[in-house]
């Protein structure tokens, strides 16, 4: 099944994205800081209703299935849905699983439960887990939902992923990315070769976001409306 890529035109929200500067003046947070970006697009994910979230989420998952990047993949890296209505990734699971894509999802732990390759901040470190069927997902982690590290089975060649589709909180047209702040994922992607796809509301889109040498760009942003191509080489 290919499913229909959905255009419509659409109007980027002129928000606190414009002219965003990343840091403090004289002491004082700057009004367009990470943070304040973070914030700010958290508040207006949190007040979407859950049935557009459901539904907008259904929408995106087909236009990513029907984007080449998605048809020529043999091995997709997928983040597992959150909390506060952030865009539920199981749709696209269920279908990519079904059409026999190898898929792993990020698992997290404790550094000494988490087997190398991995991705270490402070004490806790994150792997790729692969999953063949989406109730394994079943333990969680920060509320985030991952099969149990215990018995997980481990990706151990990062190289196979030819796709990450990637959380955030909000998204640039050029590609550009504020994630939760923690630096997993660009730690990640700095290590991958796999094209790389933000999978996000069209709510979440701004016209600029602020980017720091460490920030790993993406190759596509995918919406419930449209597919915006990044300046990422």
């Amino acid at each position: 099944m290919v499913w229909p890529i959905i255009r419509q035109e659409i109007q980027v929200l002129d928000t606190p994205c414009r002219a965003a500067y990343y840091g403090a003046m004289n002491g004082v947070e700057h009004p367009h800081s990470k943070a304040n970006i973070r914030r700010h697009y958290l508040k207006q994910r949190r007040s979407l209703a859950r049935r557009d979230v459901e539904a907008y989420s259904r929408l995106a998952a087909q236009n990513l299935c029907a984007h080449s990047s998605f048809q020529r993949a043999h091995c997709i890296h997928v983040y597992a849905t959150g909390k506060d209505n952030e865009l539920d990734t199981r749709p696209l699971l269920e279908y990519a699983l079904k059409a026999g894509k190898e898929i792993s999802v990020p698992a997290l732990g404790s550094h000494a439960l988490i087997p190398r390759p991995r991705i270490q901040v402070g004490q806790h470190a994150m792997a790729c887990a692969r999953i063949e069927h989406i109730d394994e997902l079943n333990d969680a982690h920060w509320n985030i939902p991952q099969p149990a590290v215990r018995t997980a089975r481990w990706l151990d060649d990062w190289q196979r992923i030819d796709l990450t589709v990637v959380p955030g909180i909000a998204f640039d047209r050029r590609g550009q990315r504020i994630g939760y702040g923690a630096g997993y994922y660009d730690r990640l992607l700095s290590h991958l070769r796999a094209r790389r796809v933000g999978l996000c509301f069209e709510s979440q889109l701004c016209d600029d976001l602020p980017a720091d040498p460490h920030d790993e760009g993406m190759h596509w942003i995918i919406t419930e409306q449209s597919i915006y191509t990044g300046e990422t080489p």
